[in-house]
């Protein structure tokens, strides 16, 4: 196959680069810079094998949504946000009582 001449790949690249997002993807740029990525970290933690497997029974639990053991850890953390100060502390007094 023949190789582009120099003057004709310089025309094909400022063609490529001249497209814009918005021809492209029908979005605006603004739309595009401000859509946020979700960036996840691992996080290691030790747990005990009751509640190792009671976060794996619960990730099959659900019938109407597929997820995960970190879907579980995630929905768990953001409703003890939720409670009140004296609900939280007797949760966790009662955890270290029964430990």
């Amino acid at each position: 196959m023949k190789q582009p001449t120099r003057r004709k790949k310089t025309d094909i690249d400022n063609f490529i680069n001249s497209a814009d997002a918005d021809h492209v993807t029908n979005e605006s740029l603004s739309t595009l810079k401000i859509k946020k990525t979700v960036k996840f970290k691992p996080a290691t933690f030790s747990l005990d094998e009751d509640t190792k497997n009671l976060i794996e029974s619960l990730s099959i639990r659900s019938t109407k949504n597929k997820t995960s053991k970190s879907d579980i850890i995630k929905i768990a953390v953001k409703n003890l946000v939720d409670l009140d100060q004296d609900y939280f502390e007797k949760l966790v007094t009662d955890h270290f009582n029964n430990s």
